[in-house]
């Protein structure tokens, strides 16, 4: 299931380099389907898929730029380059738990055992 998310999460985000408009929202939908992959353990499709994510966006998307330079606040802020930065660390952060639950568990078993022998 794992490697499943992570092969649609990364032929959407092909697909969304060609999509004019709608692209880097296809884009921030790929991201969390692999997120999710990466929840269940794939990690090559995590890796790959927020690069080409991001390339898609600064790179190749000249309306997800003008969206980031007009969208700045009157404090400073800008919403559009924070959730993009977000949604781009996705599965990165789906990595990390994964990998600490996966962690968490093999000590869990461990105490578990060592109780069953005393």
């Amino acid at each position: 299931m794992s490697q499943g998310l992570g092969i649609v999460g990364f032929i959407i985000v092909i697909f969304s380099i060609i999509i004019p408009l709608a692209g880097p929202y296809i884009s921030f939908l790929a991201l969390v389907i692999v997120a999710l992959g990466a929840l269940f353990g794939e990690r090559t499709y995590a890796i790959a898929t927020p690069i080409i994510a991001a390339a898609n966006l600064f790179l190749f998307s000249p309306t997800w730029l003008i969206t980031l330079s007009q969208s700045e606040e009157p404090d400073g802020s800008n919403p559009a380059m924070f959730f993009t930065i977000v949604f781009l660390a996705l599965p990165f952060v789906g990595i990390v738990l994964e990998t600490a639950g996966d962690k968490m568990s093999r000590r869990s078993k461990k105490r578990a055992a060592q109780r069953a022998k005393n």
